[in-house]
């Protein structure tokens, strides 16, 4: 009687446990403007969804990832509406054409910056390997510690 109370007790445990834990999925992006969500931002290289707050630091780090050397006139903030029409959120909600594709390399699941690794490049001489071509995001490789010295 005592190992079925026990095995009861564990399972309704078990149950519980696996009905609470919550896993976090890294957001679906897509390049495409036609194939993104309505009530959707895109500034720069960042995508921000209508549950996560436009906040300025938000903006603003968007808008560091805005390609070459930004003009007044690149600084857009596309918006698709509900109707799934795009317009720039930072110029009165004018109507806007979009890029033929974004380059989305961060995007927020509710309020959760997500970054993506878009490029990879290996320096053999000095031996680094550069994610997204910053030195932030990079690894040493020392011959002496790899499992295939060739």
């Amino acid at each position: 009687m005592k190992k079925i109370f026990s095995k009861t007790i564990i399972f309704l445990f078990l149950l519980v446990a696996f009905f609470t834990v919550q896993v976090e999925a890294a957001p679906v992006v897509s390049n495409n403007p036609n194939d993104i969500a309505n009530l959707t931002y895109v500034i720069g290289e960042h995508q921000i969804p209508a549950d996560t707050a436009l906040t300025p630091r938000r903006v603003m780090l968007a808008a560091t990832t805005i390609p070459g050397d930004p003009t007044i006139d690149d600084m857009v903030i596309y918006f698709k509406n509900h109707l799934g029409q795009w317009v720039d959120a930072a110029d009165g909600g004018k109507a806007v054409t979009p890029p033929p594709q974004f380059n989305i390399t961060a995007a927020y699941e509710g309020g959760v910056l997500y970054r993506f690794v878009t490029g990879v490049d290996i320096d053999q001489n000095n031996q680094t390997i550069y994610v997204d071509g910053t030195v932030d995001l990079s690894a040493t490789v020392f011959p002496a510690n790899a499992t295939n010295q060739n």
